[in-house]
């Protein structure tokens, strides 16, 4: 279900300098998919429960965007899945693959699969419909020990 980026094997670090990957993911190419897509982003919290508590072990960090037909046509009805949805994914992919972590931290990071299907905005945002790429930020040493710790209820 997720595609996992550790900040030790990244495809951007072992790429070489003229990898498309790197040329297509310099920050002026970014803000262009930036606008075209107007993305944004919105994090929440990433929770488990064990022992019957619910204990946060991470952060979910989302990024959203519209597909480039639909800012350009403006009234126009967007469909789920429809031509388009894909290589918005992919462009808000090369957001997410520029701004994970190059060096090893205590954390743990999974882009999540494209799921084929619009969501629906808050209304701040116009209620738009949006492709949505999520990240899992988890944190690998601070989540296993809290949960040890609520097992065992020291």
């Amino acid at each position: 279900m997720f595609s996992e980026s550790h900040s030790t094997g990244r495809v951007q670090e072992d790429a070489s300098l003229n990898s498309p990957m790197n040329l297509a993911s310099t920050p002026g190419r970014l803000l262009e998919i930036v606008e075209k897509h107007q993305v944004c982003y919105e994090v929440w919290p990433e929770r488990s429960v064990a022992a019957g508590r619910n204990i946060q072990i991470g952060f979910e960090l989302q990024l959203c965007g519209t597909n480039s037909h639909i800012a350009a046509a403006g009234d126009h009805q967007s469909v789920p899945g429809c031509e388009y949805c894909p290589s918005t994914y992919e462009d808000l992919r090369k957001i997410a693959e520029w701004i994970l972590p190059r060096d090893e931290r205590p954390s743990r990071y999974e882009i999540g699969a494209f799921d084929r299907s619009l969501h629906v905005a808050p209304h701040s945002r116009h209620s738009r419909s949006e492709v949505v790429l999520t990240i899992h930020i988890l944190h690998r040493a601070t989540s296993i020990a809290t949960l040890m710790t609520v097992r065992t209820g020291a």
